[in-house]
């Protein structure tokens, strides 16, 4: 997705400068804890960003839990991990009494780089089921491509 044209169509601003996310959440908790779920709005190959704030033993708790892959990680404050959060459902465990943990997360909703792609259609012409299901696959498969391969982290 174009961010300029979203911004300049919108009179939008970016969150802060050179920023690849659109909206942002600030848990306050003081013990915030994620419920496990999907952000089924979120771009579907997209990446949300988690940053981990507070004072805790995150050897004890606090651990990030992503159910498809089974993994459970210890983060603690001040890591940032990436999760792509709208197809593997994920959250985390409480901490120890008396400990606070807070989180910012960094996301974008699918639906603007539709609106986007679609020249900021006001109504998108409706299509065929085999039409939408081609053109989901498609992005699918191009939006993934976007992602490197651990061989390529090396």
């Amino acid at each position: 997705m174009n961010m300029d044209s979203l911004c300049q169509h919108q009179k939008l601003e970016l969150l802060f400068p050179d920023c690849p996310f659109m909206a942002a959440t600030v848990n306050l908790g003081p013990r915030t804890e994620c419920k496990m779920h999907r952000d089924f709005q979120n771009l579907v190959f997209g990446l949300c960003c988690i940053i981990v704030l507070g004072s805790f033993d995150y050897t004890k708790g606090g651990f990030l839990c992503l159910q498809e892959p089974n993994i459970h990680m210890e983060v603690a404050p001040g890591d940032i991990v990436f999760i792509p959060s709208a197809c593997v459902t994920y959250g985390n465990t409480a901490i120890q009494p008396g400990e606070k943990r807070y989180s910012f997360t960094l996301y974008t909703a699918g639906q603007l780089f539709h609106w986007v792609k679609n020249s900021f259609a006001k109504k998108i012409k409706p299509r065929s089921k085999l039409v939408e299901k081609t053109e989901g696959d498609v992005r699918w498969l191009e939006g993934w491509g976007l992602h490197c391969t651990l061989d390529e982290l090396k």
